[in-house]
Parts: C-alpha cells; structure tokens; sequence
C-alpha cells in the first residue's frame, strides 16, 4: 500500500480516519501491516502490498461479483488477460482511454474505480501523477500488484480491494475518477455516481463508459448467443442510458456530456483483426456519430460527469 495514499482513506464501516500499524515497509509503501479506524476500531490487513478495505461483512450481489471476478482473473474458458487482449478491446480501449488522457493534468491523482488488473490504469501513468484503484476482486488486484511492480511503478501506483458501493476515501480526494465498464456491474450504481461525485475535487471529472440501452442490443444479443466473445455477470442495471445518468445525478452540481461507441458488433472487428480493428472502429464511430438518428445508438455510452461546485 502506498503510504501517500493513507490521508485520503476512510473506514468504510463508520467513514473514521485510519492510521497504519506496519511490520514489513519500505520508504514508499507498507508491505505487511494493518489500518485501524480510530471510530469503529475496525480493522483492515495489509498482506504482500494488499489492503483489503472492504466492509465487514459483504451483500450477496457484491460476493457474486467477487466470485465471477475471481474466476475471470485466471481460468481455463476465458481469462480477463485474454478478454482484454482481443481486437475489438484493444481497439476500444485505445480510443477510449487516449481521448481521456488527453485531457488529464500531468501530476494529478487519478481513483480508477473498478480496476480490475490495472487495464485502465496503464493508458494514465504517462501523465506523471499517482493511480489509485480498486476493485471487489482480490485476485484481480494482485495481478495489478504484480504488474506494477514488474513495470517498476509500484510507488505511483496503489491497488487494494474495496466495494465500489460505498468508496472508502475522504471528500474531495481526486481530480479525475474512471469507471470504466463497471457501473453496470454493481447493486446499486446510482448510489455509486453520488459516491464518486462525494470523492472529486470541485471541478474534477468522472469518466466513463457503459453498455449502452441502445435499439441495436437485440442483435448484440443474438450475436453473442451465435457466438459468445465474454462471460457477462451484470448487476442491477445491466444496460444504462443518458436519462438514467442524468436521473442519478439529479440535484447535484454537475455538468454531464455523453456520446456513444461501437457502430458495428465487436464480432466484425474481431474478425478484422488487430491490424484493421481500431481504424474501423474509429470510421464507424465517425459515421454512426454524424447521423442525428443514429449517434446515441452506439453499443456503448461514454460520458463525463464534472463536478461543478463543492
């Protein structure tokens, strides 16, 4: 755990401040220890550079997605590694996270929530500032461990498990927040946009994408029937729109821009291969968006949420 990030967490049973018992550390992180809430007096284990900061005891919804989590870092159908090294994510993410990091501040600390292995972390590092993530998946979050300490960026990068439904971090903590295909994942992701607007700076932005609530779903649907690309496990809202966003946000000072993604089904771009994937994502998206019927219809919603006012 990075020492740096201490100041901005928060107990996520009773939202105490918590101060660190370390056994194993060096200059820059805890390796081996413990943070205790000086509220509640909860708790929380340090292992090999894991904190887990997730409350005392987890809903059903949120241990389902662990397990599935759990499962998708490391198994013998699919792993995320090789969901997220095929054409049409490679070409998606590129897109995607270029055009954010574009408009991120060199030093800024960034909170990726949902992290995974670190897949949206990696693209921001190249600003200069610290990563934060998180993430319900304790296995997913060691191969982010392990990759940043492979890559030698373990001291501006800190992952650790937490439950995304209720972040443990103090007000105003981030300049930039990433959701990054996770909302859709979670219990209540409404309650989740409030917490992430709660944890940015006045100013700052969240950014993010999502399965769009689109008229072409069906056909996405029977496609994956035809032929499976992933292994979904959704949450409450599987699918999500602007008017949802907007509806979530409702009464809080933020400014929220949306467009969409993913003209053609990712199958096409699969079977186009690495080589031709991103350049006909990014001509189907420069067309789709270019006609007034068609532009909100892309297969995923990608937005940006500022948080005008303190």
């Amino acid at each position: 755990m990075l020492k740096t990030v201490l100041h901005r967490l928060r107990c996520p049973a009773c939202a105490g401040s918590l101060a660190a018992d370390a056994i194993r550390q060096t200059d820059a992180r805890i390796l081996d220890g413990a943070l205790r809430c000086g509220g509640c007096g909860a708790v929380f284990a340090i292992e090999n550079g894991l904190l887990d900061l997730t409350p005392p005891a987890l809903a059903g919804p949120q241990l389902a997605q662990r397990r599935h989590f759990d499962w998708f870092a490391d198994n013998d159908t699919q792993s995320y590694t090789a969901y997220q090294a095929s054409p049409f994510w490679v070409a998606e993410d590129g897109l995607t996270f270029d055009a954010w990091r574009a408009r991120i501040d060199a030093g800024a600390w960034v909170l990726d929530v949902g992290c995974a292995n670190g897949r949206s972390a990696w693209p921001l590092l190249s600003r200069g500032g610290v990563v934060v993530g998180c993430d319900i998946s304790p296995k997913l979050v060691r191969q982010a461990i392990a990759r940043a300490e492979a890559d030698g960026v373990a001291d501006r990068t800190c992952f650790f498990v937490a439950d995304c439904d209720r972040l443990p971090f103090a007000d105003c903590s981030f300049r930039y927040v990433l959701t990054y295909g996770v909302l859709h994942h979670l219990p209540d992701p409404a309650r989740a946009c409030r917490e992430i607007q709660r944890v940015l700076e006045p100013g700052g932005v969240h950014f993010g994408s999502e399965n769009n609530r689109t008229v072409f779903r069906r056909l996405f649907d029977l496609l994956m029937r035809w032929r499976p690309l992933w292994i979904e496990e959704a949450g409450a809202e599987p699918l999500i729109s602007e008017g949802m966003l907007r509806e979530w946000l409702r009464d809080l000072p933020v400014r929220l821009e949306c467009t969409t993604s993913v003209f053609l089904p990712p199958h096409v771009m699969n079977v186009a291969g690495h080589a031709s994937a991103r350049s006909l994502l990014r001509l189907s998206d420069c067309i789709g968006r270019a006609i007034p019927g068609l532009r909100g219809q892309g297969g995923l919603i990608v937005f940006d949420a500022r948080k005008t006012a303190a």
